[in-house]
């Protein structure tokens, strides 16, 4: 076959580049968020925001690429500067071939090496091809209509089409209110019912007292299933009180219009504070979301995130878009802020809520402060919904939810104080509930539903006070998330639209058995009792077991309960001084962090240890802070056989305002109460 020689035009440059750009970037990046199109609700994210992305993931590379290409051509306008014009084409094709092999086989489990060799040889044998044949830069060509393909598909398809037609759509309407009293509705995040309970199975007052304490004046509906295990298809049933009857939907307003929000308008002064839904109308909540900033220039680090997972770092779909839908770095300010807002104006108020809190990232302690830890907590498959690999990453991945939960109960307590504070409290009908649970079984899934975890991550907290109620009461009938806007409708009056699944919990008679609780899983597919292994809903049987779980931690210090779990609890709490000291042992320990731990009079508190041992034993840990044992660890196998790797959380209490702290780590060699401590040299 003779080298071609003609050079081609730009428009034909630009067709080749669009090809390849389209397989390496378009196409994951497309894919994921058309699977995960909620991250343009969280961000709220309007018609323009989304058209716009979409052109600048179709055609930002392959013109950033031409561009370069015409700065080269301009370097010379004779024979040999188009010379070296058409070469950079060529060696762009080349570069964009390494990557198109990468994302080929990237994922396919293969050595990295090898992927790498692949991935050089392909980009060579693209440039070569393209050099010399005319019939390959045509084929090139003619791939340059697949990402304009793609991009049809993408914003034709549902659900990303009903944001491009139906971004302006108008809401539901009103509704008449017969007692229409003061009204806070507030919606946690993934907050499993077993996390609130004592050993009587009632709210423990010491570790969760603002719920306790709204338990003494509300009626706590402890038998209450959620509908799904992800927030986007679990927060609208709540504020609807209907199923989900589609597929796909997201959840905004014109998906669901029929709900509190547009049902009360007209009635009352609107307070809302949305996270990762939209189902309040923008003309009368505005945009209070969690989101900040533009909302075209965060989806675009959202869709170079999205890129760099899906091509460098394995990661997939579900797991990327859950990652960028979830992270709220500063809860704790956004609930001081919704409390600041509360106030008493003409019309009665209605102040909803719906916080991230006390959902991943798991990084806030119960007095607010923050500390540095893995987004995702260490221990979990993310290949596997996020199943937990061993007992101690559960157990330790349960200890970050549970003091980031005790820090949810004070923000509650400060809704709750700012309606005193009004003087509005007695008078307000006051909701708290969350949309999923989370389970922390070994081998099962963190949120996905199974019969090894449905109770804790379908049973959620629900707690109903109602307009003068100051007795508490605990009604174990079953209900669901579902029933929340029924039963506030009958206690403020309301008349609800037909169509309604729900029913109110204040009748005599139950809700519906548990054999009609419908659940739905992360794709969004009904799941059947008996027959999709999720057998604790259909009965009684998961509350009863979910009853009967222990409650978390050991020991009667309230402050180091939640430090003192696993097999070597008993340690935390304990001085160095009052164990048997062994020969030191000779492995080498790398820590995480830089400089070591420090103690902070800031916001956040190195309270995080972790680091690796060079070693392939199994072995168990003391983490020693100013000689006293914080926490313990069982060494975790890496990818590599010759090191493990140790973490574990040590009480802020433990560490100096003067920041002069002495880290210590100990091997634990033998049994009981009293074994012996082998220190390990750290550098």
């Amino acid at each position: 076959m003779p080298v071609a020689t003609a050079s081609p035009g730009r428009a034909r440059r630009f067709a080749e580049l669009l090809g390849l750009s389209g397989i390496i970037l378009a196409e994951p990046v497309l894919t994921a968020l058309h699977e995960g199109a909620d991250v343009f609700v969280t961000r709220r994210a309007g018609r323009l925001d989304v058209l716009a992305l979409t052109v600048l993931v179709l055609f930002g590379l392959p013109l950033a690429l031409l561009l370069i290409e015409e700065v080269v051509g301009l370097l010379g306008r004779t024979p040999r500067g188009v010379a070296r014009r058409d070469a950079t084409h060529r060696v762009l094709l080349g570069g964009l071939g390494v990557l198109v092999v990468i994302r080929l086989v990237g994922q396919s489990g293969l050595p990295g090496p090898l992927t790498v060799a692949l991935a050089v040889a392909g980009g060579i044998a693209l440039w070569a091809a393209v050099s010399r044949w005319a019939g390959m830069r045509l084929w090139l060509q003619y791939l340059g209509l697949f990402p304009l393909l793609l991009g049809a598909w993408f914003l034709a398809a549902d659900p990303v089409r009903g944001l491009v037609l139906h971004a302006d759509a108008a809401s539901g309407a009103s509704a008449p209110v017969g007692d229409p009293a003061p009204v806070l509705l507030v919606v946690m995040d993934e907050f499993p019912l077993a996390s609130l309970l004592d050993e009587d199975d009632r709210i423990d007052p010491e570790q969760f007292p603002n719920l306790a304490l709204l338990a003494q004046d509300a009626t706590w509906y402890r038998n209450t299933t959620g509908v799904s295990p992800t927030t986007p298809e679990a927060v609208p049933p709540i504020l609807t009180g209907r199923y989900p009857d589609g597929v796909g939907l997201l959840p905004t307003v014109e998906e669901h219009p029929d709900n509190i929000f547009t049902l009360l308008q007209g009635t009352y002064d609107l307070h809302v504070q949305e996270s990762v839904t939209a189902l309040c109308p923008g003309s009368l909540c505005g945009q209070g979301s969690l989101a900040q900033g533009n909302p075209l220039h965060e989806l675009t680090l959202d869709a170079l995130d999205l890129w760099q997972r899906q091509l460098f770092g394995g990661g997939d779909d579900r797991q990327v878009d859950f990652a960028i839908r979830q992270s709220d770095p500063d809860a704790p300010t956004t609930i001081n802020e919704f409390a600041a807002g509360m106030a008493v104006g003409d019309d009665p108020a209605l102040d909803v809520i719906h916080t991230v809190y006390p959902h991943q990232p798991w990084y806030h302690l119960p007095s607010g402060l923050t500390y540095e830890a893995p987004f995702i907590a260490e221990g979990l498959d993310q290949y596997a919904q996020y199943a937990w690999e061993t007992q101690f990453a559960a157990d330790t991945g349960r200890q970050r939810h549970l003091l980031q939960a005790r820090n949810a109960d004070v923000m509650l307590g400060l809704l709750l104080g700012r309606l005193r504070e009004l003087g509005t409290y007695d008078d307000t009908l006051v909701v708290v509930t969350a949309d999923h649970g989370a389970a922390f079984e070994v081998g099962e899934p963190l949120r996905g539903v199974s019969a090894a975890n449905a109770d804790n991550v379908l049973w959620v907290p629900l707690l109903v006070k109602a307009p003068g109620q100051a007795t508490g009461r605990i009604d174990d009938r079953p209900a669901r998330t579902i029933d929340v806007l029924p039963t506030m409708a009958e206690i403020l009056d309301l008349d609800l639209p037909d169509g309604v699944d729900g029913v109110s919990l204040l009748g005599a008679e139950p809700a519906p058995g548990p054999d009609e609780r419908r659940v739905y899983d992360w794709g969004f597919n009904r799941l059947e009792p008996n027959t999709d292994g999720y057998s604790l809903v259909d009965g009684a049987t998961g509350f009863a077991e979910l009853l009967a779980q222990p409650p978390p931690g050991e020991g009667d210090d309230p402050d180091l309960r939640f430090y003192r779990w696993g097999r070597r609890g008993d340690l935390v709490g304990r001085t160095v001084d009052a164990f048997p000291t062994g020969p030191p042992r000779d492995l080498a320990v790398e820590l995480d962090a830089d400089g070591g731990y420090r103690s902070s009079a800031t916001a956040q508190r190195d309270v995080y240890v972790a680091g690796t041992i060079a070693t392939g034993e199994a072995l168990d840990l003391a983490i020693a802070v100013n000689g006293r044992i914080g926490a313990w660890a069982e060494l975790q196998t890496t990818g590599d056989p010759s090191e493990r790797r140790f973490w574990g959380l040590v009480p802020p209490e433990y560490l100096r305002d003067d920041g002069q702290d002495v880290i210590e780590l100990y091997v634990i060699e033998g049994d009981g109460p009293t074994p012996t401590l082998a220190p390990l040299p750290l550098q």
